[in-house]
C-alpha cells in the first residue's frame, strides 16, 4: 500500500515537453491562478511545489522559472500600486536593502546547495503554506506608528527573502504580515509594499541565476495560465457563493508535494 502511495507521489504523471506539456502547464497554472485568488495566497508562492508534484523537471530550472514568475507578476501589479500610492518607502527604506540582499544570498546558496538539503527545505516551505491555509492569518489596521529600526523585523524580512532566493517561492504574504503586525503598517499599504519588495527580490534572485534561464516553452504557458486563472478567480470570487474546492485542491496538492520533496 505505502509503496503505491510513494510511487504515486514521486512519479511524474504529465508530459513536460512538446505541445502536450505546454497545454498541461497552461491548464494547471490556470487552476493555480484561480485557487490563489480564492484563498488569498499569491500564485508565485504556490507555483514551485504544485508544478513539481505533476511534472518531472530539474529543480534548478523550476526554481528559476518560479523566480521569473515572481518578478513578472510583481511588476505587473506595480502600476496599480504606484498609481494608488499603496506603498511606503521612506519609513521602511532599510528593507529595500535587506530584502534584495537576502534574495541574492539565497540565490547564490541555492546554486551550490546539495539536493539532500534543498528538497527537505522546499518540503518544509510547502508544509508552511498548508499551515497558512489552515490557520488563515489575518491583517489588522493599527495606528500609523512604523517601528522602523526593529532588528527583529529586519531579520525576519531577510530570512523570508533568503527563502525566496533559495527555494523560488514568493514570500510576499509573510512580508506583508510582518509589515502589518510587527511594524504597524496599515494592511493595504503593507500588501503593496510587500509586492514592491518582492519585485526587487525576484529581480535580484533571477539575475543571480541567469545561467539556469528557463525555456520559453516552459515560461510562457505558466505566466499566461496564472494570469488567465487570476482573472477568472476574480470573477468567481465576486459571486454570491464562491466554491470551496480551490482551498481543498491547494491543501491536497501542497501536502502531497511536501511528501514528495521529503521522499526525494
Amino acid at each position: 500500500m505505502w509503496g503505491g502511495v510513494i510511487g504515486l507521489v514521486t512519479s511524474p504523471h504529465l508530459p513536460a515537453q512538446g505541445y502536450e506539456g505546454m497545454i498541461s502547464l497552461f491548464v494547471l497554472c490556470s487552476l493555480l491562478g484561480i485557487s490563489s485568488i480564492m484563498v488569498a495566497i499569491p500564485a508565485d508562492a504556490l507555483f514551485l511545489p504544485i508544478i513539481a508534484l505533476f511534472f518531472c523537471l530539474p529543480l534548478s530550472q523550476l526554481r528559476e522559472t518560479s523566480l521569473f514568475i515572481i518578478f513578472i507578476t510583481s511588476l505587473l501589479a506595480l502600476p496599480g500600486i504606484i498609481r494608488r500610492r499603496l506603498f511606503i518607502v521612506k519609513k521602511v527604506a532599510p528593507l529595500f536593502v535587506v530584502a534584495p540582499l537576502g534574495a541574492g544570498v539565497g540565490s547564490f546558496l541555492a546554486n551550490r546547495m546539495p539536493p539532500p538539503i534543498s528538497f527537505p527545505l522546499i518540503g518544509l516551505c510547502s508544509l508552511g503554506l498548508v499551515l497558512a491555509l489552515i490557520i488563515r492569518p489575518s491583517y489588522q489596521d493599527e495606528p500609523w506608528e512604523v517601528s522602523l529600526f526593529s532588528p527583529f523585523s529586519c531579520m525576519v524580512i531577510f530570512v523570508m527573502a533568503l527563502i525566496t532566493g533559495m527555494c523560488g517561492m514568493g514570500t510576499g504574504i509573510g512580508t506583508a504580515l510582518v509589515l502589518n503586525h510587527l511594524m504597524g503598517v496599515p494592511a493595504i499599504i503593507s500588501v503593496g509594499t510587500a509586492k514592491l519588495l518582492l519585485a526587487l527580490e525576484g529581480g535580484v534572485a533571477s539575475f543571480m541565476a541567469l545561467r539556469y534561464l528557463p525555456p520559453l516553452s516552459l515560461l510562457i504557458p505558466c505566466i499566461l495560465g496564472i494570469l488567465c486563472g487570476s482573472l477568472t478567480g476574480v470573477v468567481i470570487l465576486s459571486q454570491k457563493d464562491p466554491p470551496i474546492w480551490p482551498r481543498w485542491f491547494l491543501l491536497g496538492t501542497l501536502f502531497l508535494s511536501s511528501v514528495k520533496f521529503f521522499l526525494l
